[in-house]
């Protein structure tokens, strides 16, 4: 600034210079100079007052005078000398001390705040940062970089309340930010506004139908609503988007399948079978290939209950089974628990002994342990029951319970 200041002022000079020496040639200075409007001149003069014509000669004196000139350039360099100190103050990241000093000197530069905020976040002291980066949002709120770097600073320290009420007027001012749309939408979940949520996660379809997280939690929403039908058409969507951007932290092999499972629960559920068994299939195939024990486990145990449904008790079974053999290295006790629960349930439907269905929900107790909650005591009274109806055969099936459960395991398709 010092530099442009400088090279303006020469400009200026060279303009006068250049005039100033035409005006010493008696031919251009005739033509630039009217001597026949001497009267008007004559007048001009008579009509300033003797205290004007005195101030603009001291004011002449002033300005040309070699000591105000000093004393301008002397400021100026003060000016540009002010400004490196504070450039280099402000551009020290590794020393905080430095950084509040810079602030002081400038108490208007955002990005300045914005270092401070990064150095109080690198110092632990997550409240300080979210202060700084606060400030910073109220020098520049036009900044959407700085909105969302606010945001995040308030969720690293907790402050979900605050950042939902920050995101809530950042999007008066960028109703179109899909990002912060889908975090709006993730907070009012978090905090108990489930209808605020979907309708954020809608707006920022609506703004980037290409964005995979919205189309994600969206359509978990929607299936928690029960509307599965707008949800498979959700799960389609980010399926889609996760193969076409394989590199997006979001799709992971392990979410692929996931939704893959999901979809093809809401196929089941709107009677699309043939979709529906495509898409376990298809999971399971995944998962196979990624050696995630746990979700093919999981997916065996959904198209399995499909299977039933549809009346193929023999094939339900075969996937019952596969299920269980995989969660042994799956490490996942308490999916392996259902599982085993869901099979005894199965087996007493098809009207298998009652003493191999009573072996599975005894495993199912165990495996979830005293931390099962209300999932325990729904297979505790199930249990009960099978053992009132059994007797005293109950006590021999507790004591043979790993041979009954290998018994149960290995059931040929034909029992079925």
């Amino acid at each position: 600034s010092f530099l442009i200041f400088t090279a303006l002022v020469n400009i200026h000079h060279f303009l006068l210079d250049g005039a100033l020496w035409k005006l010493r040639d008696s031919r251009i200075a005739s033509l630039l100079i009217d001597r026949g409007e001497k009267a008007a001149a004559g007048a001009d003069a008579a009509a300033d007052s003797r205290t004007g014509g005195a101030a603009r000669r001291l004011g002449a004196r002033i300005f040309s005078a070699p000591l105000f000139r000093v004393a301008l350039a002397a400021l100026l360099f003060l000016w540009g000398g002010m400004d490196q100190v504070h450039f280099a103050l402000g551009t020290n990241e590794g020393n905080l001390a430095a950084l509040h000093r810079a602030a002081r000197m400038n108490p208007y530069d955002s990005m300045l705040e914005a270092r401070i905020a990064s150095a109080e976040t690198k110092a632990g002291r997550r409240d300080a940062a979210v202060a700084a980066l606060t400030r910073a949002v109220a020098i520049n709120p036009k900044n959407a970089a700085l909105q969302h770097a606010c945001a995040r600073a308030m969720l690293e320290d907790g402050r979900y309340a605050d950042a939902f009420e920050h995101y809530r007027k950042m999007l008066e001012m960028f109703p179109r930010d899909s990002d912060a749309l889908v975090n709006y939408g993730l907070l009012a979940a978090r905090l108990g506004h489930p209808e605020e949520a979907v309708e954020s996660w809608e707006k920022a379809v609506d703004v980037n139908p290409d964005q995979p997280n919205a189309q994600l939690y969206l359509a978990e929403a929607l299936d928690q609503h029960g509307e599965h039908a707008a949800a498979a058409r959700h799960w389609q969507a980010f399926l889609r988007l996760a193969a076409a951007h394989p590199d997006d932290s979001i799709a992971t092999v392990q979410q692929e399948i996931s939704a893959t499972i999901q979809l093809a629960d809401d196929e089941a559920r709107i009677n699309h079978a043939d979709a529906a068994l495509t898409g376990y299939l298809t999971a399971i195939a995944l998962a196979e290939r990624a050696h995630d024990a746990r979700l093919e486990s999981l997916a065996l145990a959904h198209l399995a209950d499909m299977q039933e449904k549809k009346g193929d008790a023999q094939s339900a079974a075969h996937s019952y089974q596969r299920s269980l053999a995989l969660d042994v290295t799956a490490g996942d006790p308490r999916s392996e628990a259902f599982d085993w629960f869901n099979y005894g349930q199965f087996l007493r439907r098809h009207g298998l002994p009652e003493e191999l269905a009573y072996a599975c929900f005894l495993k199912a107790e165990n495996l979830l342990g005293t931390a099962g909650g209300a999932d325990l005591q729904t297979i505790q009274t199930i249990r009960r029951d099978v053992e009132k109806s059994l007797g005293k055969k109950a006590a021999a099936a507790q004591k043979d319970l790993p041979a009954l459960l290998d018994r149960a395991i290995k059931l040929p398709s034909v029992s079925f």
